[in-house]
């Protein structure tokens, strides 16, 4: 497994089986554009060529059907994560960037409390919901606050501040 960073790039190589990897190139970019375009393979070729191998040979030898474009995002967390009956939990609730590492994680957490809290306020699901939320809020801001801080880093275009 590698993960190489350069000023604002960052390429992952993930082997999955002896003969096939599961690789991610990632750019900070201002825009969002068209996410299926039958020139995404050109664009990483010319952001990454000169990059040391394998990172331009594992691009150049992946078909462009099997090239995905997404874009990431997060969104600063919220305070309130129940209405009525519903209540979010993971991402719907606190979507950190997956700089953090901590989505599924956060979730899995998140489904823990929530069935503790039920059981600690039975026939009370607001009481329930409104627990668990204050429970899980200052941990969960501040994951999605460290990923923000960290892949703004990563991303960072300024070649002093990659060289420190």
């Amino acid at each position: 497994m590698t993960d190489t960073w350069g000023r604002g790039e960052r390429f992952g190589v993930v082997p999955v089986t002896r003969s096939k990897v599961y690789w991610a190139g990632g750019i900070a970019q201002k825009n969002i554009d068209a996410v299926k375009s039958a020139s995404n393979k050109a664009a990483l070729l010319s952001i990454f060529q000169r990059w040391q191998d394998p990172i331009p040979a594992i691009i150049e030898n992946t078909p462009e059907s099997s090239i995905n474009k997404i874009f990431v995002h997060d969104h600063d967390p919220i305070d309130t994560w129940h209405r009525d009956n519903v209540v979010l939990l993971g991402d719907a609730a606190h979507a950190p960037l997956p700089t953090s590492g901590q989505g599924a994680c956060q979730a899995m957490e998140d489904a823990w409390h929530l069935a503790r809290c039920l059981q600690a306020h039975p026939g009370s699901h607001q009481a329930a919901f409104h627990s668990f939320t204050v429970l899980r809020l200052k941990k969960t801001s501040a994951i999605t606050y460290a990923a923000r801080s960290f892949a703004g880093s990563l991303f960072n275009r300024d070649a002093e501040f990659c060289r420190l």
